[in-house]
């Protein structure tokens, strides 16, 4: 029996339900709400300063962004392969890669908000903390946790084992 409240239906799976409704609401600010903003803002910007300058702001943003983007593309790329070539999983470095990419396309995306939020990505100390941030965030919101109790008793308390990591047995069968 599915119980309404407000916009949301209750039922088992509603966690899943919530979740994509949260993400439909991102996507329409990102497809939607950034541009209107963002043309806004030009708008203003080309009545405060004219067609021309407006003009010249958005294509040197874009050509230095652009530029900044794929130097420290490339140095990113240099240090996935050493870290590689070392025997080392490059995570830190594939995250940072991929920042710098997302700060690429953001800034040869026409606009203020996008193209402050680009260069801020490009900034070593802001893509790192915002890097762990979501890193953190993405493990916290796809690891599955569970205990197994074996015994009917009281447990004694325990400490939290790592959950990345899942102590298991096999056995092969050819």
């Amino acid at each position: 029996m599915n119980q309404f409240t407000g916009s949301h239906v209750k039922t088992p799976g509603s966690v899943v339900f919530q979740r994509s409704s949260a993400v439909f609401y991102y996507i329409v600010i990102l497809f939607v709400v950034v541009p209107a903003v963002e043309l806004t803002l030009l708008n203003q910007l080309w009545n405060a300063t004219g067609l021309p300058a407006t003009l010249a702001l958005v294509l040197a943003t874009g050509f230095v962004g652009a530029t900044l983007a794929r130097m420290q593309g490339m140095s990113a790329w240099r240090k996935i392969h050493e870290s590689m070539a070392g025997g080392r999983t490059p995570g830190p470095e594939l995250v940072d890669g991929v920042m710098i990419l997302l700060a690429g396309a953001v800034l040869i995306t026409p606009g203020i908000i996008t193209d402050c939020v680009g260069f801020l990505f490009l900034v070593p100390q802001v893509r790192s903390r915002f890097g762990k941030w979501a890193v953190k965030t993405f493990k916290n919101r796809t690891l599955a946790k569970f205990t197994v109790h074996t015994s009917t008793g009281p447990q004694p308390p325990q400490q939290e084992s790592d959950p990345t990591i899942i102590d298991a047995e096999f056995t092969r069968v050819d």
